[in-house]
């Protein structure tokens, strides 16, 4: 596979409970890694944490946290790309922010819905 520099991978979760509930991600998250080169970010929005504590979900964060990382972590070891920077960040659906670019491709993924997608976009910046 083509290894891109940067890559970004966002996934979209309804609810904190859908960090829970969620398919297996391993091949979404273990596709953008074999495509990143230096650069793996996850941005992990779910849908309006307000009013929620983030340490009344912490195991369960923690989890899917992990998971995502070791899935990561593995296929970039595998891939002798063992330098690869992954970086995930959790975010509320309410903020607007993407993150900073530019980003050499995208991978977009809504598990667990009635009309889960997964799409790949090359970004030019």
């Amino acid at each position: 596979m083509n290894r891109q520099g940067r890559v970004l991978l966002i996934l979209f979760l309804r609810t904190i409970h859908d960090l829970r509930e969620s398919p297996n991600l391993r091949p979404i998250v273990h596709r953008a890694a074999l495509s990143a080169g230096q650069t793996l970010r996850i941005l992990v929005y779910v849908g309006s944490l307000k009013g929620q504590s983030p340490t009344s979900h912490w195991h369960t964060l923690q989890s899917f946290l992990t998971d995502l990382y070791g899935e990561a972590t593995a296929v970039a070891q595998k891939a002798d790309n063992i330098l690869m920077d992954i970086d995930i960040v959790l975010r509320d659906m309410l903020d607007e922010t993407i993150d900073d670019g530019p980003w050499d491709e995208a991978f977009f993924a809504e598990p667990g819905q009635s009309h889960s997608f997964m799409s790949r976009t090359r970004l030019i910046v």
